[in-house]
């Protein structure tokens, strides 16, 4: 299949985070995913249109993020109306301070600014592309000229910047708020998981089953950046499947991390090859994770200095070392330009280098060890104690593990854990099965007390015949309870729905643990199918006994409510309680308000004035009625 999208403009909505505000990531590390305005407003989240009135951004971003993008589609392109003009300047392709004057001077739009009462947004991208120029030059042009001459116009000036994080000047930002009452900073977001969707859904692709693969291959880095996320969608277009060799394809995406066209402003020395920036960062890698030192600096000062958290790379400067038998020299040069590639980020604050994210230095680690043939028993030595892998370098273990039968028997044997803990996936549906049956038989001997793993970790274990291999354990009273949970916890995330009516059995057993049979509702509720949700509802009619907070009325409540009982059969069943509890029944009762039909407020409001004085002194049932008499209000 012929297939190529690298040039496709997707219309994505992009968020800004203000740069005050800390941004908030979901269990999954996607950003926040809401449509929710005043939720947005809260965590400082804003489309680029709505930062029009600031009257001096500086608009920063990671590498190929889409930071132009975002400048062309809001400003570049821009039709200029009776009130704006608009006036993009391309900074990467300035040679000179004379061209930049040019530019500025020979612009129609300033010109007629100049000329009228219209406001100017004046946008000057890819700063950190600007290779002939300096920082000091560039302010110069902007501020001492440009803004300095037209200060009697100011008012109807607003100025944009972007760049790099790494790459802004903090000496030009001082200089801009002798101008400015006020200096904003934004960041662009990555893409959310409705971005990613959307992308697939344009190129023909099932949303769902693309975005499920993105997750069991632990690719959601690489989905949160445009250009790679373009690779994903060429690769899964091409396969219907990503690249059954996880190793081949985070090399592949690494790559897109270094690019030969990657330009370095820090100096014009010739650049190293995209392939030998990216052995020099594994090597980078490798000394980062085995040394527990998770930063970078360059400083003369320091030579040879012990540092607990910093390496210096000065340190390194012509060493050689090697990759493949091939010797690479670790020049100061090189160095900073494997560490301007997006693989990194700078502090700015401290001043120092540090990878963008720890998953890319474990896999680079692991890539600098196959790629230099250490031995197992060499690797066995650094990287376990006591026959358990030692826990910062865990992920390195299981990346090796892939290629290694060595490692991955090793594992299995002692220390199974770290295949589900891991960024590693493991394609061979063999090793899946061995993987789940070494960590049910640690468990029942006691070797694992208890797994805590993510439905995304969790979900890595699916293969065709799990359910045979699970349903004598869960049906096993027996077996504890940690091993039983665990055993839920994998129906739950490999959405094992054949299962189901076995949960349904342990849900009604009175005699079964409370904890089981809760967590058993729990998936339920939230997965299953009509005819077992409707067996839930005994427990909103009859008390049971055993459930002592609660949580089972609470779990059949939001599995019945609103397609298999009505408003009169779930607010006739309310219950008052005077405990603190957070469980299922009051997060149902909290999220009522939000999922009552537009027909059902007549019943809820019959409810909220019924004995008010009474309700009121239950602190759930205040939140209740507040809440429903406000959605009652707004409509």
């Amino acid at each position: 299949m012929n297939y190529n999208c690298q040039t496709k403009i997707f219309n994505w909505e992009r968020l800004w985070r203000d740069t005050n505000i800390q941004a908030h990531r979901m269990d999954n590390g996607f950003p926040l995913e809401t449509d929710n305005d005043l939720l947005k407003k809260i965590n400082g989240l804003y489309k680029l249109e709505e930062l029009a009135g600031k009257q001096c951004l500086i608009l920063l971003g990671d590498p190929a993020m889409g930071k132009t993008h975002e400048m062309t589609r809001v400003y570049r392109n821009k039709q200029e109306d009776d009130f704006s003009l608009f006036c993009y300047i391309d900074l990467g392709s300035e040679d000179t301070k004379q061209s930049l004057k040019e530019s500025i001077n020979e612009s129609r739009q300033i010109n007629d600014w100049l000329k009228n009462s219209k406001k100017l947004y004046l946008c000057f991208d890819s700063f950190d592309e600007c290779s002939k120029l300096t920082p000091k030059q560039i302010g110069s042009v902007i501020v001492d000229e440009f803004l300095e001459k037209s200060q009697e116009h100011r008012q109807r000036l607003f100025l944009r910047f972007c760049c790099r994080e790494i790459y802004w000047p903090k000496e030009l930002e001082e200089k801009l708020k002798n101008y400015f009452n006020n200096i904003f900073t934004y960041h662009l977001e990555p893409l959310t998981i409705p971005n990613i969707k959307s992308a697939a859904a344009t190129e023909g692709l099932d949303p769902d089953l693309f975005f499920k693969q993105v997750e069991a291959g632990f690719l959601h880095y690489f989905a949160q950046k445009p250009d790679t996320l373009k690779h994903l969608l060429k690769s899964f277009a091409e396969n219907r499947i990503f690249s059954a060799n996880q190793w081949d394809l985070y090399c592949k995406l690494m790559l897109f991390h270094v690019p030969e066209n990657n330009i370095n402003i820090i100096s014009n020395n010739p650049k190293p090859a995209s392939q030998e920036l990216l052995n020099i960062s594994a090597y980078l890698a490798f000394i980062s994770i085995f040394s527990g030192k998770n930063y970078f600096i360059k400083d003369p000062t320091k030579v040879l200095e012990d540092n607990q958290s910093e390496i210096n790379i000065e340190n390194f400067n012509s060493l050689l070392i090697n990759h493949n038998q091939k010797a690479i020299s670790l020049t100061n040069n090189a160095i900073l330009q494997a560490l301007d590639c997006s693989l990194f980020t700078f502090d700015i604050a401290n001043n120092r280098y540090q990878f963008a994210q720890k998953s890319y230095a474990e896999f680079l680690a692991a890539y600098y060890v196959k790629n230099n043939d250490i031995s197992f028993e060499r690797i066995k030595g650094i990287l376990t104690k006591n026959n358990k892998a030692v826990m910062p370098l865990a992920n390195v273990m299981a990346w090796l593990s892939t290629y290694d039968s060595q490692i991955s028997n090793f594992l299995l044997e002692n220390d199974p854990l770290v295949f589900i803990l891991s960024d590693a996936f493991f394609e061979a549906e063999t090793i899946r099965r061995d993987i789940l049956l070494s960590l049910l038989e640690k468990m029942k001997v006691n070797k694992i007390l208890i797994i805590n793993a993510t439905d995304r970790q969790l979900n890595k274990l699916n293969y065709p015949e799990i359910g045979d291999d699970l349903l004598p354990v869960l049906k096993d009273k027996s077996q504890s309870i940690a091993i039983r949970r665990f055993a839920l916890g994998v129906i739950n995330a490999c959405k094992l729905v054949a299962l189901h009516d076995q949960l349904l059995a342990i849900v009604l057993n009175k005699t079964d643990e409370l904890q089981i049979r809760k967590e058993a509702a729990y998936i339920l509720s939230n997965t299953g199918n009509d005819t077992n949700k409707c067996k839930l509802k005994q427990f909103i009619t009859v008390k049971d006994e055993t459930d002592q907070y609660n949580d089972l009325f609470g779990l059949a409540l939001e599995a019945c409510y609103p397609k298999h009982i009505t408003a009169e059969e779930v607010f006739s069943n309310l219950i008052s309680t005077n405990d603190n509890y957070a469980g299922a029944y009051s997060g149902f009762l909290i999220k009522l308000p939000e999922i009552l039909r537009n027909d059902d407020f007549s019943v809820a409001l019959v409810w909220c004035s019924k004995d008010i004085v009474s309700k009121l002194q239950n602190p759930t049932f205040k939140i209740l009625i507040t809440k429903i008499l406000i959605k009652i209000f707004e409509k």
